[in-house]
C-alpha cells in the first residue's frame, strides 16, 4: 500500500477507510455507496481522512471520479 492509497478495514458495521497521509483534501473525497448516494471524507484532528462503517461495493471518489474500489469484495 502506498501513502496514496487507502487502508480498508472491517469493523463491526461495515468496512472502514483511512488515508494514512495527509495528501488530500477532505473536500475532494467522498464515498460513492452502491444505491448511488454518497457521503463526504471525516478529517481527522492530524489532517488524515477517513470513514465509517461503509457497505461492501462502496467507491471511493477522488475529485468525483471512481478511483479506489469497489471496497469489500474480494479481487477474481
Amino acid at each position: 500500500m502506498s501513502d496514496s492509497e487507502p487502508e480498508v478495514v472491517p469493523t463491526a458495521d461495515g468496512i472502514g477507510v483511512i488515508f494514512h497521509s495527509a495528501r488530500y483534501a477532505a473536500k475532494d473525497v467522498e464515498a460513492e455507496l452502491p444505491d448511488g448516494s454518497r457521503i463526504p471524507a471525516m478529517e481527522m484532528e492530524d489532517g488524515r481522512l477517513r470513514f465509517e462503517s461503509l457497505p461492501p461495493g462502496t467507491w471511493i471518489l477522488h475529485l468525483g471520479v471512481r478511483t479506489w474500489g469497489p471496497i469489500g469484495r474480494s479481487e477474481s
